[in-house]
């Protein structure tokens, strides 16, 4: 993780629709992942990410909260937390993944990063017999054959 300036990730976690804390996803359905920021410090222009890599280590996609610094959170005042939540659909292959945590702020007129916990949470993509897809990511194509008959 990177040394906190003033925000703190904690309680990193993926949860179902049904708000179940879980660490084994079945590919296609619809997960949460959340986690909670606790600011020690003002902290300006906010942002929260997050991101899933292989246990490799390649980075296979991710979220921020907003798209620019200019869009970001204004103002979060000291003593406060924030709860932070993605959504994302499981269309990855069977196997182990990691999650990352970010929140980032101004701080001398530069975004940086308030608090980086790197492989704060781990899930597992169950196997499943019917699964077509190859390498990591599933983009859910559909083969069709066409047979002609003989020459």
């Amino acid at each position: 993780e990177y040394e906190d300036k003033g925000a703190r990730i904690r309680d990193a976690g993926i949860y179902t629709q049904s708000n179940i804390k879980v660490n084994n996803l079945v590919r296609g359905r619809s997960y949460f992942y959340r986690y909670h920021v606790d600011f020690a410090t003002v902290a300006e222009r906010v942002r929260f990410g997050m991101l899933i890599k292989t246990v490799s280590g390649a980075e296979l996609g991710g979220a921020i909260s907003a798209p620019s610094v200019a869009d970001a959170v204004e103002w979060v005042e000291a003593g406060s937390s924030v709860q932070v939540q993605f959504q994302f659909s499981c269309n990855l292959t069977p196997g182990m993944y990691f999650l990352n945590a970010g929140v980032t702020g101004i701080s001398d007129q530069v975004e940086t990063f308030l608090h980086r916990a790197l492989d704060i949470a781990a899930f597992r993509v169950i196997t499943e017999s019917d699964c077509l897809a190859t390498s990591i990511v599933d983009f859910q194509c559909v083969p069709t054959l066409k047979f002609s008959e003989g020459i």
